[in-house]
């Protein structure tokens, strides 16, 4: 994983739990994901989804296959003293099977806040064990 950190050298990592990575990258980056993942080991797309907001009004996510189940809940910040525009509140969750188990029993989790600038996308790369959960999350903001 390391390998695949490195090559998206442009970005500065920051931890979060042992084993998982956070990162903003800008719009130009987002695209190359999936191929670095792929050259370093196998990429299994789970889902691609999109969905509109406004701020104050969560989006809730949640998909199941027998690679696991995954909910995100992303909220954008209403504009207020304490939180500036562009601020969105994120709740990233995987359950993953062990073996060949069909009952998930793997759990990660993570939760915070971060600021976007429009076209960014947030990058976030949860280790479970010995794979790997990664959510690709881009925000688009109206001019």
């Amino acid at each position: 994983m390391q390998d695949v950190l490195r090559s998206l050298q442009s970005i500065s990592p920051s931890s979060l739990n042992e084993g998982d990575r956070l990162r903003i990258i800008p719009r130009s980056h987002d695209r190359a994901v999936p191929g670095i993942f792929s050259e370093h080991g196998r990429v299994d797309l789970i889902t691609e989804t999109s969905s509109v907001t406004t701020p104050g009004h969560p989006i809730p996510f949640v998909t199941g296959s027998s690679a696991g189940v995954f909910t995100a809940v992303l909220n954008p910040l209403p504009f207020s003293g304490k939180f500036p525009l562009n601020f969105v509140s994120f709740e990233l969750s995987a359950n993953l099977p062990e073996g060949g188990s069909a009952i998930p029993v793997n759990k990660v989790f993570n939760s915070g806040r971060i600021k976007f600038h429009n076209g960014e996308s947030l990058l976030l790369i949860q280790q479970v064990k010995d794979k790997y959960v990664v959510w690709l999350v881009r925000a688009d903001f109206p001019i």
